[in-house]
């Protein structure tokens, strides 16, 4: 396979803002506003789709380090609908859509080194999340949110000397809806107060029942059988943390009440140990929040294009126009984490500007 080539038709500026580094990658040409994020080597790496004037589009790659300088850009030419992972080596992969005129099919390849990579047969496509890594291979789920006879679903691409070796389509035994945990080469689900352990192919391991107190999992933060678990839970806007004992038993920590009901949280970042920090939206607006040790250190609100507010100290993070969408947050070096924004615009194909927020945790 071919590399990538470099791409630099955008501008870019760096700002300090708030203790914090603020990135602003802007082009002539529209840019998506749904925008891939990860880790990689203490760096962000994004993707989007920069469009052309006869609306046909090609995906572009930007490596962001932690002080917010732009490494290198590349073009995609292979594919499109990236979902970026990273492999049990820690080498950056992509997984691209293969448009065929009847059908259309998946192969994932590495995102920069690739002249030594082997062409791959191309399989169906899966829709799931990238959730992370277990012995030799790199894990996703897939929940089907629409139908209650469908079972969650993962996929175990098996890696082998650096590359895809098979792939595994696992259905997971009911019941469905699962938040998956990874950690220690083992994998974690949670399903109201079922909790199991299974393999990387499905096998189911362990599994015991705990006590919520009515309490449900929105985010989940750690899940073991060993060791403490907690969770994140919300009703009408009060988010509460729960701590599960290795007994099997909860407690409850209520860390704050924005009164605005939260539609969506998102899977956790882990940026140090005890660190984490959560991405979320209600129906006036998004933002994100940090826990260190269990405890609310920081709660960021843009609520109605106000600007990021720190509902605990009242500072406020005014970022562009301040009418943003959060693609994503990623880890980056040790305590440090990236924050991925687009422009919220009625015509979601006609964005030119992303922009990257490193911070960092004392």
């Amino acid at each position: 396979m071919e590399n990538l080539t470099e791409y630099t038709d955008f501008e870019i500026k760096t700002t300090k803002i708030n203790n914090g580094i603020l990135t602003l990658l802007s082009s002539k040409k529209y840019m998506s506003t749904t925008v891939e994020n990860i880790e990689w080597n203490n760096k962000t790496v994004i993707a989007r789709n920069v469009y052309n004037k006869d609306k046909t589009y090609k995906i572009v790659y930007s490596i962001i380090d932690s002080e917010g300088n732009v490494l290198n850009s590349y073009l995609e030419n292979v594919g499109i609908l990236p979902r970026l992972f990273k492999n049990p080596d820690n080498e950056l992969y992509v997984s691209l859509t293969i448009c065929h005129s009847d059908k259309d099919f998946e192969i994932s390849v590495p995102l920069i080194e690739r002249l030594a990579a082997k062409e791959q047969k191309p399989n169906k496509e899966f829709a799931g999340e990238y959730i992370g890594n277990i012995n030799q291979s790199s894990i996703f789920l897939d929940i089907d949110i629409f139908s209650e006879k469908k079972q969650d679903k993962m996929l175990n691409l098996e890696f082998k000397n650096g590359t895809v070796n098979k792939r595994h389509l696992v259905k997971i035994d009911f019941p469905k809806d699962n938040k998956m945990y990874i950690h220690n080469n083992e994998i974690h689900l949670l399903q109201n107060d079922l909790h199991r352990q299974i393999d990387e192919f499905g096998k189911e391991l362990k599994k015991r029942k705990i006590k919520l107190d009515d309490y449900w999992c929105r985010a989940l933060l750690a899940l073991s059988f060993e060791e403490e678990s907690c969770f994140i839970s919300d009703e009408n806007g009060k988010i509460t943390l729960v701590i599960i004992e290795k007994t099997g038993k909860s407690k409850i920590k209520d860390l704050i009440d924005i009164k605005d009901e939260i539609f969506n949280m998102f899977q956790p970042v882990k940026i140090a140990e005890g660190l984490f920090v959560i991405v979320y939206n209600t129906e006036f607006g998004n933002g994100w929040f940090t826990l260190k040790d269990n405890n609310l250190i920081d709660f960021y609100y843009d609520k109605g294009g106000l600007g990021y507010k720190n509902l605990l100290t009242n500072e406020i993070l005014k970022i562009g126009s301040n009418n943003l969408i959060i693609n994503g947050i990623n880890k980056t070096a040790e305590n440090g984490y990236a924050v991925v924004f687009s422009n919220n615009t009625k015509n979601p194909d006609k964005n030119t500007e992303i922009f990257i927020l490193n911070k960092t945790i004392e």
